[in-house]
């Protein structure tokens, strides 16, 4: 018969010190084990404190789950060898050892059948020893293999999870690189207009859901004229002349809370525009700005902050693209703009006379120079046929926005 347990055994490793010790190490974090999700019996279950270490993102191979045993001092470490969760074993851990293990977890080696969740390991003094896990006589109980099952697949489950997060990162760091692997079904949407206080009208091709919240900003600009609009799509903001300001609720998250939180005594918003992956460009009316996008973005608006005042922002389909027009009618842009964008401004000799240009997330492009003439490609068939209908009836467009799934806002005269 062996030893009984009483809770007044000492342990050889302090719980408080471990979870300290693990807290203080960069990438290891605590996994609930099955008692404290409250499965199992205070009886059966094994004290034992569960980590995992390693990045999945950085380096998906030196992912790993460390069990503590801190009631003996036995460490495990699991990984994953040739398909299956494998648990290898030290025994009588100090701190320091354990440190070791949780900076620098084992690796596993593949040299026959019976290596990695070894039921029969070596001590330090090169004896055999029984593992945690083992069975104690080959008369163990059902119910007792059933329990150590179910553990092991915890240890997987918990490798796996890891893994996933992994490629769950990978994925998303494909869709932002190229755009084009990402492509969705559009969103639901509804074509609209309105007019403001001072004649200027709207037409808008949105998402359904933002439409209601549209709707009711537009209403305000009856009273109160609109001075700035910018559409991503799903994320809309509205400025008005008397220095108030609107938006829905999925716009990045920085200018968010930047809107929602901004003190009425402070200067309002003059300019916004927008883009994918959280970017963003906002100056206010005493100057100031600020913005979310590449470096070079910030290179470019702060070599030109003493002597320029930016018109326009508008961001590409790339993350790193976009194209900036300045009050006096110079221009610079970064990255890959739309051929017939790049086609056109050459074609007018690289003229410093333009007003804005906008570019939207599916190679759509929008300019308009001093001189009132504009131009634009790459939009959807329905949009083309409204421009072409707003030059017929003399109604001419002062801005265009563009946003996903082929969503627009353009304000004419």
């Amino acid at each position: 018969m062996g030893k009984e347990k009483t809770d007044d055994d000492e342990p050889r490793l302090n719980p408080s010190a471990v979870r300290d010790l693990a807290q203080a190490i960069s990438g290891c974090r605590e996994i609930l084990t099955q008692k404290q999700r409250g499965n199992g019996s205070e009886d059966d279950e094994p004290k034992v404190l569960a980590f995992m270490t390693g990045n999945a993102e950085l380096a998906p191979s030196n992912v790993a789950r460390i069990n503590v045993y801190y009631q003996t001092g036995t460490v495990g470490t699991c990984r994953v060898l040739n398909g299956e969760v494998r648990e290898t074993f030290q025994k009588r851990c100090s701190l320091e050892k354990l440190e070791a293990i949780l900076k620098d977890p084992p690796n596993l080696i593949s040299i026959g059948e019976t290596l990695g969740r070894m039921d029969d390991i070596e001590d330090d003094e090169g004896s055999m020893v029984q593992s945690p896990d083992a069975p104690m006589n080959p008369d163990e109980d059902d119910e007792n293999v059933i329990r150590k099952d179910i553990e092991l697949t915890d240890i997987g489950l918990a490798i796996l999870i890891g893994e996933a997060e992994k490629l769950n990162t990978h994925a998303k760091a494909l869709r932002d690189s190229d755009p084009d692997e990402a492509d969705a079904p559009p969103l639901p949407d509804l074509i609209g207009g309105a007019e403001d206080a001072d004649g200027r009208e709207y037409a808008y091709h949105l998402p359904a859901e933002t439409i209601s919240h549209i709707e009711d900003c537009l209403a305000d600009s009856t009273r109160d004229p609109i001075t700035c609009i910018a559409t991503s799509g799903p994320g809309t903001v509205l400025l008005y002349k008397s220095g108030e300001w609107a938006y829905t609720s999925d716009i990045p998250k920085s200018l968010h809370r930047m809107l929602k939180y901004r003190k009425r005594a402070l200067p309002a918003p003059a300019y916004v525009s927008l883009g994918r992956r959280g970017r963003f460009y906002v100056s206010f009316r005493d100057g100031s700005c600020d913005w979310n996008g590449p470096k070079e973005l910030d290179d470019c608006l702060r070599r030109h902050a003493a002597h320029k005042t930016v018109a326009s922002v508008a961001f590409g389909k790339k993350k790193y693209t976009f194209f900036v027009v300045y009050t006096d009618g110079s221009w610079e842009y970064h990255g890959d703009i739309p051929e017939g964008l790049e086609e056109k401004l050459t074609e007018r000799g690289d003229l410093a006379d333009l007003i804005c240009v906008t570019l939207g997330p599916s190679g759509e492009w929008f300019l308009k120079a001093k001189n009132g003439r504009m131009w634009w490609g790459e939009v959807s068939e329905e949009l083309d046929e409204l421009m072409d209908e707003l030059k017929e009836e003399g109604r001419i467009p002062c801005f265009v926005d563009f946003g996903e799934y082929g969503s627009y806002f353009v304000a004419h005269d």
